[in-house]
């Protein structure tokens, strides 16, 4: 096999992203092109069950074009720098440590599990990132003011903020990573209280040998307004996208990256959600099997934010809401699944 034939990808899950994980590497898998063969590479806790272990390693007898393997990161980052009640998780930080773990690779594809791939990934894989560490697409996090702006470089001590990326989808250049001990200073910078974590991280480690990519290969959704006129009065997007990138980005993704709080398998409004949809329709064609799956997600998600009385309410409140746009959207079976917060609240709100 050739090396124009072979990707080498990675994600981080846990037990609550198991099923976006699905989703992910799903989307990715059909549409890779002909005659290429994805190498994935599966970071994941000890705590992972066996049952989400095999779902997301049964994507390999779905396909003949890829081999799935894992790798128990254990206990790794548990004493992050992550904020209380973030909801960020502790796998994110796991891609720090893809240059001793894939040690015998020179280049791999992060590509975060809150995501849904639209297009073939090769070309991406393929971009020459020989000068640099890392390839991806720059944030227009900081740009909304200029005094953000001045906040963030001093925070992280750097020059400019004008090659910061989103850590979300990453081309890695593991090669010269190892070669300039680029990942010893991951590992001194993790345990830094950065506010944007890893990324953080990643953008502080790589800094001057970052390479910046067209955002159709990382369309963050939150800047992804509706109504093409939002860019003409949208300042921070002028000073990271042209008018023509953006809008590439927003019509003709090559992958979707929903890198907001909200998520399309917890609130069906949000922009481009039905992409996610239609990719998890397609992965789980059983009705039965797809309502099934669909409820332990949902109850999932419920008990990781329902901590007290206030936040069960509130879910509460946005799963009603939800059940009455899925009706207008979606199967009725998919719409049933939404009932399953309903009730899982009621049944804490009564404890």
């Amino acid at each position: 096999m050739t090396h124009d034939q072979r990707v080498v990808v990675s994600v981080a899950t846990d037990n609550n992203y198991a099923l976006p994980t699905q989703v992910t590497l799903y989307s990715m898998l059909k549409n890779i092109a002909d005659g290429v063969m994805c190498d994935i590479h599966v970071l994941v806790p000890e705590s992972l069950t066996a049952a989400n272990r095999q779902s997301i390693g049964g994507l390999a007898q779905r396909f003949n074009n890829c081999q799935v393997s894992f790798h128990n990161m254990g206990d790794a980052y548990s004493s992050g720098s992550i904020q209380k009640g973030h909801y960020v998780t502790t796998p994110t930080f796991y891609r720090l440590s893809l240059p001793s773990i894939l040690a015998n690779e020179t280049k791999c594809l992060w590509i975060d599990s809150d995501t849904v791939v639209m297009k073939d990934v090769s070309a991406l894989y393929h971009t020459d990132i020989g000068g640099y560490y890392v390839a991806g697409v720059r944030t227009p996090f900081f740009m909304y003011s200029d005094s953000r702006k001045e906040r963030g470089t001093l925070r992280l001590g750097l020059d400019s903020l004008d090659s910061y990326i989103n850590a979300g989808v990453a081309l890695l250049n593991l090669e010269n990573i190892r070669a300039d001990d680029i990942d010893v200073k991951f590992e001194q910078l993790s345990t830094v209280p950065y506010r944007v974590h890893d990324q953080d991280v990643l953008n502080v480690a790589c800094y001057g040998k970052i390479k910046v990519l067209p955002p159709k290969f990382n369309a963050m959704t939150m800047y992804l307004p509706v109504a093409e006129e939002d860019y003409s009065v949208s300042t921070y997007l002028q000073l990271v996208y042209s008018v023509e990138e953006w809008r590439t980005a927003a019509t003709d993704p090559v992958i979707v990256h929903y890198a907001a709080r909200e998520k399309p398998w917890t609130n069906t409004s949000i922009t481009l959600a039905s992409l996610w949809w239609d990719a998890f329709s397609e992965l789980f064609v059983d009705p039965e099997e797809r309502f099934e799956v669909m409820r332990d997600q949902l109850e999932l998600s419920l008990l990781g934010t329902s901590n007290n009385l206030r936040e069960v309410e509130r879910e509460l409140r946005k799963a009603q809401r939800q059940l009455q746009d899925i009706r207008h959207s979606h199967s009725y079976r998919l719409g049933r699944a939404l009932l399953a917060p309903l009730r899982l609240a009621k049944r804490l709100t009564v404890r």
